[in-house]
């Protein structure tokens, strides 16, 4: 009764910092108390004083309960201002995370206007189109990027992934390049610099991409399994490019290494057509029948992890 009250007393405290109230919530779950703090968010959403976040907590406590039904009250609550665009959030959020592509996308397109309004919860809108590989809803969702001066980089990775998916990786460097000169610098700035580095050895231009390269290997610790593999390709194209015919055989066994240390990626479609690219860039500059064998059976069973679209995308 004493936890419950003290989480009650946060719900219309606006000096009550998140995390506290998460961890709050945390304690009483590992307690047994997880019914308790279902009730005192369910009677704190229709209080007047509730702070915004108390419009998140809800959402997600009536989702781990499997109860989509806090959907038919997004409506009553973004007319009470912030509590109902954090409830909105959350929802949105937990669709991409669970991969929901069903209910997902006409949840996008129903509050459009909503998320729209705010860059953003437009970027996030972005960020779960593509946790469900709906990468075309994605590009059209995100084509006013180049208006969006406050567009940050995390939001633009997901557009520049989507937009190699579909064979666009023009338009994906565009995308790439102005992150790296507009966006606020943040942890997948670098992303967008190891696809620019991936392009420049694909391009030939191996002077261009060893530099940008040389810069990743010494910041590569900052890299997910994704990245690191698509940076692992880019030196295996140097290498062959910098050493010739000669550097084949040591550039294969890197890659293959790559590849093992990093199978825990999340693969699309991007990464596996980049592995097409590097295959065939390689086979090409080393110029050699065992190059050509090594191509025609790597295209034929990449060592990536198969994209499997997700239900309902």
């Amino acid at each position: 009764a004493e936890a419950m009250e003290l989480l009650a007393e946060f719900t219309t405290d606006e000096e009550a910092p998140p995390g506290i109230v998460r961890r709050a919530i945390e304690v009483m779950d590992q307690a047994g108390w997880s019914k308790a703090v279902d009730r005192v968010f369910d009677e704190a959403i229709h209080v007047p004083e509730a702070v915004p976040l108390v419009g998140r907590f809800w959402v997600e406590r009536r989702l781990l309960r499997g109860d989509h039904t806090a959907a038919e009250r997004l409506d009553d609550l973004l007319g009470r201002g912030e509590i109902g665009t954090e409830a909105l959030l959350a929802y949105l959020e937990a669709l991409g995370q669970r991969q929901d592509a069903v209910r997902l996308l006409p949840f996008v397109q129903r509050y459009a206007d909503v998320l729209r309004g705010d860059t953003s919860a437009w970027g996030k809108a972005g960020w779960a189109l593509a946790r469900v590989n709906r990468f075309d809803e994605l590009v059209r969702w995100m084509h006013d990027w180049k208006s969006r001066d406050d567009a940050e980089s995390w939001m633009l990775i997901n557009l520049a992934i989507a937009l190699r998916s579909l064979g666009r990786d023009r338009e994906a460097a565009d995308v790439s390049r102005h992150a790296r000169e507009h966006a606020r610098k943040d942890p997948t700035l670098m992303f967008h610099s190891v696809w620019l580095a991936f392009d420049e050895a694909i391009a030939g231009r191996t002077a261009q991409a060893a530099r940008m390269s040389g810069q990743h290997e010494l910041d590569k610790d900052q890299l997910d399994a994704y990245f690191r593999m698509i940076h692992a390709m880019t030196k295996a194209i140097i290498q062959v490019q910098q050493g010739g015919r000669a550097a084949f055989l040591d550039a294969c066994r890197q890659l293959e290494q790559a590849a093992q240390a990093n199978r825990d990626l999340d693969p699309d479609p991007a990464i596996h057509r980049a592995w097409k690219q590097c295959v065939r860039r390689i086979a090409r500059d080393a110029f050699s029948i065992k190059a050509w064998l090594w191509k025609m059976r790597v295209l034929k069973h990449p060592p990536l992890p198969p994209f499997r679209p997700s239900q309902g995308s």
